[in-house]
């Protein structure tokens, strides 16, 4: 079993999240660490998949009844239930990349136009902040199923511990004589450290959520905030002030999308 490619510590990634930057550079370089982390968490999914998958075979865990004990569908699922919540969310920030595009293409556009009546544009607007709201709602649902992976997996963990401890005075085993094998590969592959990462792993890539819904909550708070007065030009520089915040966020997006498809792949 081969170990996954290193990468530095969550800490880090969090702190080049968090860095002085232009906020677009910012952002980017923020979603970019957290793309290379998912493409290093299917390694580590995979690796634990191969131990789990040869400790079966080896036929040493056992219930207190005496029963062998089976782990790799178990983990299977997690990592479905994993890898299809990544394809889901790529689907969502897609969406919604597109949806914010609205901004420049029908907003920034209609702020220039003195044909548009001002309630229009008022309706235009109020449109945007709409979907920016219905995209918070849909963000906080994958942030609290990230969190339930990041459980599943520290679960799983501990109960697969603690099954190889209870093992050992197992009926039909003789002790750890027969588990050597298994604390070797453990050893060998690991593996708890790979749980140990995963699990942290698991909880940076979900707070793209919060840090995606942080932009679409000051993009809302802007538009309702800067609320129309007479005059395009007071429409149109409301809009415009917009277009920072707008950059930040879509440069977010694009590449978190990037990094899961190329994870797809």
């Amino acid at each position: 079993m081969s170990l996954p490619p290193s990468y530095p510590d969550p800490s880090e990634i969090m702190a080049a999240i968090t860095i002085q930057d232009d906020p677009a550079e910012r952002a980017k370089e923020g979603m970019k660490r957290i793309g290379e982390c998912i493409v290093v968490m299917e390694s580590e999914f995979r690796t634990i998949q191969d131990f789990v998958q040869w400790l079966d075979g080896q036929r040493v865990v056992r219930d207190v009844y005496g029963d062998v004990k089976l782990y790799a569908s178990e983990w299977s699922g997690i990592h479905e239930a994993y890898t299809d919540l990544i394809q889901e969310s790529q689907v969502t920030a897609h969406n919604l990349a597109r949806e914010l595009g609205y901004l420049v293409d029908v907003l920034l556009p209609i702020s220039h136009n003195v044909n548009f009546q001002d309630a229009l544009k008022e309706k235009a607007v109020d449109h945007y902040i709409k979907d920016l709201e219905n995209f918070t709602e849909d963000a906080e649902k994958s942030r609290t199923r990230f969190l339930r992976i990041e459980k599943n997996v520290q679960n799983f963990q501990e109960k697969l511990t603690t099954a190889l401890y209870a093992s050992a005075g197992a009926p039909g085993n003789e002790g750890f004589a027969n588990l050597e094998a298994v604390w070797r590969e453990m050893e060998n592959s690991n593996v708890r450290r790979v749980f140990y990462e995963l699990e942290d792993r698991l909880s940076v890539v979900g707070r793209v959520w919060p840090i995606l819904t942080a932009d679409s909550e000051m993009l809302q708070r802007h538009l309702k905030d800067l609320r129309f007065a007479a005059g395009v030009l007071i429409f149109e520089k409301r809009v415009n002030s917009a277009k920072d915040i707008y950059d930040t966020f879509m440069a977010s997006l694009d590449v978190y999308v990037s990094a899961v498809v190329a994870v797809k792949k």
